[in-house]
């Protein structure tokens, strides 16, 4: 079923979500569109289409930790990191939980309400504290059916979205957790263009479905090799080339897949 099918019955629960509750909309001030350009999504976005966006948004800054989605949350807003990172999470029993998918400044949290659905089937988690840009599913919709630009950019991300899962799924599988951690490392220095990172070792020992004590002693390997310094709360990215070697070939393969979708990209 295409996008254009499905939006007439989404607009329509929308609106009757909008009876249920009060959506207050706090405009993006014009003068603050070179944060809001820190998402490469809104950057690419044709200028008269990104000010209709940032008008229909409002800001926040999410710490480390709170739930953006729980599974079976109706999804009153999709958002954009501007520098926070965010993990989608398959909870399991035992409080067992691993990350199946990283989002930051290079995408957009709530892809599944492009498909239809107003619930979330995963929980998404703010795995490193930053602002994100809040629109309202409803507005988000009419702008994604009225600009074919907005439409394009969206749908690129979403094929990012799923090469990326798959990629995740085989790495879990295939790769030790050394290798896993400094992909996510890099992933989120690319992301957000910082190479200190602000997340402490019990969240990535969450993230990555292992012990603490696993995540503190790569961590100490990393750090006496040069790679990477830390203290409390915060990892540093010292020799990146070194920490590329020390990744699985899971990192290079969705850059380059990113890269070919940036090639075509409108």
């Amino acid at each position: 079923m295409s996008l254009d099918q499905i939006l007439p019955a989404i607009q329509t629960e929308m609106g009757q979500l909008a009876g249920r509750f009060q959506w207050e909309i706090n405009p993006v001030p014009e003068n603050d569109t070179e944060n809001i350009e820190q998402n490469s999504l809104i950057r690419k976005l044709p200028t008269d289409v990104r000010h209709r966006l940032l008008s229909m948004g409002k800001c926040r800054t999410w710490e480390q930790g709170e739930v953006v989605y729980r599974p079976g949350q109706e999804i009153e807003s999709v958002y954009f990191p501007l520098d926070a990172m965010t993990s989608v999470m398959v909870n399991l029993r035992n409080d067992r939980a691993i990350e199946v998918l990283t989002i930051g400044p290079d995408g957009f949290i709530g892809v599944a309400v492009l498909c239809g659905c107003l619930e979330s089937d995963r929980e998404v988690v703010v795995s490193a504290t930053g602002a994100m840009l809040g629109i309202e599913v409803g507005p988000f919709l009419s702008l994604t059916k009225a600009e074919p630009a907005f439409r394009e950019t969206l749908h690129h991300f979403m094929l990012t979205v799923k090469f990326q899962s798959s990629q995740k799924t085989a790495c879990s599988q295939l790769h030790p957790t050394e290798q896993r951690l400094c992909w996510w490392l890099l992933t989120c220095a690319d992301a957000t263009g910082q190479q200190e990172l602000a997340i402490t070792q019990q969240h990535l020992s969450w993230i990555l479905g292992v012990r603490r004590a696993t995540v503190t002693e790569i961590l100490q390997m990393l750090r006496d090799e040069g790679c990477i310094s830390y203290r409390r709360r915060r990892i540093v990215i010292e020799d990146r080339p070194a920490l590329i070697d020390r990744c699985c070939e899971c990192y290079t393969t969705v850059e380059s897949y990113k890269q070919q979708l940036l090639e075509v990209a409108p």
